[in-house]
C-alpha cells in the first residue's frame, strides 16, 4: 500500500494502479479496502455517480468480515466505510435508505466493540437525523456518541457529535441558543477549527447555532471559512449546503446576494446529482422569491425536485415542500 497518496485535508486517494495491484494479490478484502479509499475521496469531492457503485460493491465484500476475526482486527475501515453509504443514500434522494444504511453501520460498529468506531457510527447517524430535520433523534444519537466517545473516541469525532448535540438542543429550545453558541465557541476551537476531511458536513450545525443566538457575523464567518476550506482541499460534497445557508443568513440584509448564493447552491447540487441538497436549495429559493415575479419559476424548480423523490415523504424538507406547493395552487 506504499503507493497511497494523501489529499491534504481530505480522504486518502490511491494513486493510479493501486486497486489493480491489490486485486492481483488475490485478496478481495484488500481490494475492497483500496476501492473504499479511492471512492471515499471521490465522494468527498462531490463525484457521487463515480463513487456510488464502487462503494456499494466494496461494502458487500467488507460485509463478509463479520465472521473473519483476523481481517476485522487489521482493517481500520471496518465501521467507517458504512458512513459513506449513509451519505450517498441521503444525497442521492433516499432519506429512508440512509437510515437503513445507518442501522447496518451501527450494528457493525457494535459488533467490533470498539468505542472509536461506535462513536463515529453514532455521530454519522446523528448527522443523518440532522439532514432529515429530526432534532429529537439527532440529540439522542449525539448524546450516545459523546458517551461512548469518552471510552476511546477521537477528539475530532467527539467535537462533531458536540456540534450536532448543540444544534439539536437549539432546535428543540431556541431560548438556549446563546448558551449553546457560547459553549460551542469554547469547546470546538481545537476540535473542529482545523479538522481533517469531512469537517464541512458539520459546519452547518455550528453556523445555525450561532445564527439562532443572534451571532450572524460569526455564523457567516464559519460558512466563509468552510467554503475556503472547500477550495483548499476540494471537499465539495457539502458545498451546496454551505452556499444555501449563506443565502439564508443574507436574505434580510442583502437579498440579491442571498439569491446568488442559493442559486449557486442549486447549480452545485445539480452538477453533483445531490437530489436532497437540490430540493433544499429549491425550497429556499421558492421561499426567498415568494410574492415576486420570479416565484413561478422557483416553484416549478421545487415541483420538479419534489417529483423526483420516491421515499422520505415524512422528512422535514419534503413535508415543507409539499405544503408550499399545495399553498401555491
Amino acid at each position: 500500500m506504499n503507493s497511497t497518496q494523501v489529499v491534504p485535508g481530505s480522504a486518502f486517494t490511491p494513486s493510479n494502479g493501486l486497486s489493480p495491484r491489490v486485486r492481483r494479490l488475490g485478496d478481495p478484502v484488500s481490494a475492497a479496502i483500496a476501492t473504499v479509499i479511492g471512492s471515499a475521496a471521490r465522494l468527498f469531492r462531490g463525484q457521487l455517480a463515480a463513487a456510488r457503485q464502487p462503494l456499494t460493491e466494496a461494502g458487500a465484500v467488507l460485509d463478509t468480515l463479520e465472521n473473519d476475526a483476523a481481517h476485522v482486527a487489521n482493517t481500520p475501515l471496518v465501521g467507517l466505510w458504512g458512513g459513506h453509504l449513509v451519505v450517498l443514500a441521503w444525497l442521492g434522494g433516499a432519506p429512508d435508505g440512509a437510515m437503513v444504511a445507518a442501522g447496518k453501520m451501527r450494528a457493525r460498529a457494535d459488533a467490533c466493540r470498539d468505542p472509536f468506531h461506535r462513536c463515529i457510527a453514532m455521530t454519522i447517524t446523528a448527522l443523518a437525523h440532522v439532514w432529515r430535520r429530526e432534532p429529537d433523534l439527532a440529540l439522542d444519537a449525539a448524546r450516545r456518541a459523546l458517551e461512548v466517545g469518552l471510552l476511546g473516541g477521537s477528539p475530532v469525532w467527539r467535537g462533531r457529535a458536540m456540534s450536532i448535540h448543540h444544534w439539536a438542543a437549539t432546535q428543540l429550545d431556541p431560548r438556549a441558543a446563546q448558551t449553546r453558541a457560547d459553549e460551542l465557541s469554547k469547546a470546538l476551537a481545537l476540535q473542529l477549527g482545523a479538522g481533517p476531511g469531512g469537517r464541512t458536513a458539520f459546519t452547518p450545525c455550528v453556523a445555525v447555532v450561532y445564527a439562532a443566538a443572534g451571532y450572524h457575523d460569526r455564523a457567516l464567518r464559519e460558512l466563509d471559512d468552510a467554503l475556503a476550506f472547500v477550495e483548499r482541499t476540494d471537499e465539495r460534497a457539502w458545498s451546496s449546503e454551505l452556499h444555501r445557508l449563506r443565502g439564508e443568513l443574507l436574505r434580510e440584509s442583502d437579498k440579491a446576494e442571498a439569491e446568488r448564493a442559493i442559486e449557486r447552491a442549486l447549480e452545485i447540487s445539480r452538477e453533483q446529482g445531490a437530489k436532497s441538497f437540490e430540493l433544499r436549495a429549491a425550497l429556499s429559493l421558492a421561499k426567498l422569491n415568494r410574492g415576486t415575479r420570479k416565484n413561478r419559476a422557483a416553484l416549478e424548480e421545487l415541483r420538479r425536485g419534489y417529483a423526483s423523490f420516491t421515499e422520505g415523504f415524512g422528512t422535514g424538507d419534503l413535508v415543507e415542500a409539499k405544503g408550499l406547493l399545495g399553498a401555491s395552487q
